[in-house]
């Protein structure tokens, strides 16, 4: 009776790491499918101009990285300038 017990046991353990194993290969086989989508997308004749942001948001948030990094070259600049300026 100990013996069943314990390959019943092992059994719904071995079923339920395959279910989960399943599970997992799903959410990834959807998400691959997702991000192949975005990225054929991203290719098309309308993401072409950076103005479709409803239509390519990937583009539209590149725009806004290259507009924060710019600005962010200009604050250190300024900051750099003031600093030097004080000591001097």
């Amino acid at each position: 009776m100990e013996a069943s017990r314990k390959i019943y046991s092992w059994l719904v353990s071995s079923q339920f790491a395959l279910t989960n194993l399943g599970r997992r290969a799903l959410f990834l086989r959807d998400r691959a499918n997702l991000l192949n989508f975005r990225i054929r997308a991203t290719k098309s004749k309308q993401c072409a101009v950076k103005d479709n942001a409803s239509v390519c948001p990937e583009v539209f948030l590149d725009a806004v990285s290259e507009k924060l990094a710019s600005m962010a070259v200009l604050f250190l600049d300024v900051e750099l300038i003031s600093e030097f300026h004080y000591q001097v």
